[in-house]
């Protein structure tokens, strides 16, 4: 809301970071583990979106807009694309660093996701390039990312919640 963009997943690469810098660790989508840890539970469970199947619309993040307002009418794949969302935005800024991601913003208005102009990579590059990052982490955190997999894998609808309260 803060960012406003034409394409829904311009400023959710960014609002998890700012999660991360000022927000609480336990609002969604991190619901007390972070984005990096529900990427990975996602990858094991098979329900990793690749990021250029990502749609820019409401309905393409399972929500619909009535009286103005999104409403969410798919909780999976609403968690699925913020998450994976964020933790791609987390990969950019602390790659790339925050200058490179305004400037992205910015230039997003302007021509759909230019990935190549200002990171200098195409999407696909970039997106092994996180992944890789990723798999890296993910023997730290392998206990959470099991966490993650076992209320996920009960029911995505609720995982949220459910690891919420056994992080509280």
């Amino acid at each position: 809301a803060a960012l406003p963009h034409g394409d829904k997943l311009i400023p959710n690469l960014m609002a998890q970071f700012t999660e991360r810098e000022f927000g609480h660790p336990l609002s969604f989508p991190q619901c007390g583990a972070g984005v990096d840890e529900w990427v990975a539970a996602l990858i094991q469970t098979g329900d990793y979106v690749p990021l250029a199947q990502i749609g820019t619309s409401h309905a393409d993040w399972g929500m619909e807009v009535i009286n103005n307002a999104p409403v969410v009418n798919d909780r999976k794949k609403q968690h699925i694309r913020y998450a994976e969302a964020g933790s791609f935005g987390h990969f950019l800024i602390d790659s790339f660093g925050p200058r490179k991601m305004l400037e992205f913003y910015q230039r997003a208005s302007l021509s759909h996701r230019p990935w190549q102009e200002v990171f200098g990579y195409p999407l696909a590059d970039l997106e092994q390039r996180w992944l890789a990052s990723l798999k890296q982490k993910a023997a730290v955190n392998a206990s959470t990312i099991a966490l993650i997999t076992n209320h996920w894998q009960q029911d995505p609808r609720t995982a949220c919640s459910s690891l919420r309260n056994t992080k509280k």
